[in-house]
């Protein structure tokens, strides 16, 4: 009888240890000079709308972790292994030179009010994400802002898609065009595993709602952004930014393996901030660059990637 009830008690703390659990970062009732906090030494709650006690551990393999909305500023000051992790309405999660890894998604939701910003902001990190990257919104919101990802030197690779879902009220008229925004400078490499499944509302009203590609290179090195699977992404902003350490050489800013995906028709495209055509020559000191669609890498026949080439 007494093995029996120990190994009941034995599984019963298998399974409670297997389970996930709800962590988000920092106080509730936190005044604003409380919201700036560290990963490593904030208060954990598990309640996303109410003040709780404090739970006595930090998030796990097998939990789900999130900055709470409302101006948090969540500093990951060490390497995080957790089920998945989001980034709260009108907040950022930051981490430099960091590893980062979740078995299922990664989210930011995007601001709920006008001109606001959710941000996750990496830099020099290695970043994997199990499942898919998504840009989430509130449904009962009378606003909305911004949701962006900014990379730098970073590696982030995403096993699933790359999804944007918008239930936004059709009454909501944004002061400021509201929506996702992907930076990435320097080194970086933002690889998809999937595809891209956007919502419509960034084609069908560009004027409200941004999907924008900005790329930077940093020290002479030129970002990627791969997709393994269908992602059309015809409508979206692309801006690019090149000094004149950028190093001679022909790179994909955007590389798609699927022959149906692109950014056919953009909906605007800026180089240093001016309006550009494919193909125009740029001037970058005593080197000439271009961009342009054409084929890159692993298909060398489809006319579908994103292009910069510097001589």
């Amino acid at each position: 009888m007494k093995k029996l009830i120990t190994l009941s008690f034995v599984s019963l703390l298998a399974a409670s240890s297997a389970s996930a659990l709800d962590f988000y970062a920092g106080r509730h009732n936190a005044a604003s000079d409380e919201k700036d906090i560290k990963w490593s030494n904030c208060t954990w709650g598990d309640n996303i709308n109410f003040e709780t006690s404090p739970l006595p551990s930090k998030p796990g393999p097998n939990d789900h972790a999130s900055s709470r909305y409302g101006h948090f500023t969540l500093n990951i000051d060490v390497d995080v292994n957790v089920l998945s992790l989001s980034c709260g309405d009108g907040s950022q999660n930051i981490a430099k030179g960091r590893n980062i890894r979740t078995k299922r998604n990664m989210s930011i939701s995007m601001a709920t009010f006008n001109s606001g910003e959710s941000a996750m902001i990496y830099e020099k990190c290695n970043v994997e994400v199990g499942g898919s990257f998504n840009f989430t919104f509130w449904h009962e919101a009378k606003g909305a802002g911004i949701g962006r990802l900014s990379l730098t030197d970073t590696k982030m690779t995403v096993k699933g898609d790359l999804t944007s879902a918008i239930p936004a009220n059709p009454l909501i008229q944004n002061g400021a065009r509201a929506g996702v925004i992907i930076e990435v400078a320097g080194k970086t490499q933002l690889s998809f595993n999937g595809g891209a499944v956007m919502d419509s509302l960034h084609i069908d009203d560009p004027s409200q709602w941004i999907l924008k590609f900005s790329f930077a290179d940093s020290g002479g090195n030129v970002p990627t952004i791969y997709f393994n699977k269908r992602a059309e992404l015809g409508g979206s902003d692309i801006e690019i930014k090149l000094s004149k350490n950028v190093k001679t050489g022909k790179y994909a800013l955007m590389e798609f393996y699927d022959r149906r995906s692109g950014i056919d028709k953009p909906n605007k495209i800026t180089v240093n901030d001016e309006p550009y055509t494919f193909g125009t020559p740029i001037k970058l000191g005593d080197k000439t660059a271009k961009v342009y669609l054409g084929a890159f890498g692993r298909d060398p026949r489809t006319q579908n990637d994103l292009i910069l080439e510097v001589k």
